[in-house]
């Protein structure tokens, strides 16, 4: 949903940015879709990827999750782009907000500040993004991980029982989930 809702959002963007430039709808949208299609389809690309790469993966679960997951992405790219681009010749466009950039809020001065000074010593940021990597890796790799709530419901023979051995003995462990809504 979020997906779909951030590539809507750009599209009609895009939209109210060409209807400033001229006053044919129609022409508006054509110009709209034209210029949005390459960034969308790159997305969307990305992300069917990363969704078919979970086929590959031992567990039928998110095999299938990760195909219909694939499917359900390259379908949404075609409903905005379709859809939209058929509707916005019988829409008025929003009006496009020009952004102020007279007084940038604070965290735009210091993704600012950050970028300029990557800039001007790019080395020291490479060593910078390496020191902090290391560090992350070394106390990413002290996590203790407890797999073993598995084993007072499953026996031991059950496939979700060796796939987690698997996962154990190769990937160190099963590190614990908890999604709240």
């Amino acid at each position: 949903v979020i997906i779909g809702v951030s590539g809507s959002t750009q599209v009609v963007a895009c939209y109210a940015s060409e209807a400033m430039i001229t006053t044919d709808c129609r022409l508006a949208a054509r110009n709209a879709i034209a210029r949005m299609v390459p960034a969308c389809t790159l997305a969307s690309l990305t992300t069917v990827a990363g969704f078919l790469s979970l086929m590959t993966t031992r567990s039928l679960m998110l095999s299938q999750f990760g195909w219909q997951a694939a499917i359900g992405r390259a379908l949404l790219y075609l409903g905005i782009i379709v859809t939209l681009g058929a509707l916005f010749q019988y829409f008025e466009p929003p009006p496009s907000i020009a952004v102020d950039n007279s007084h940038p809020g604070f965290i735009t001065r210091i993704v600012a500040f950050i970028g300029s000074a990557a800039a001007r010593r790019p080395w020291l940021a490479v060593i910078g993004a390496f020191v902090l990597a290391t560090l992350s890796l070394s106390l990413g790799s002290r996590v203790s991980v407890n797999t073993y709530a598995f084993l007072e419901i499953l026996p031991e023979y059950h496939s979700s029982i060796k796939t987690m051995r698997l996962v154990e003995k190769n990937l160190t462990g099963i590190m614990p989930l908890e999604v709240c809504l």
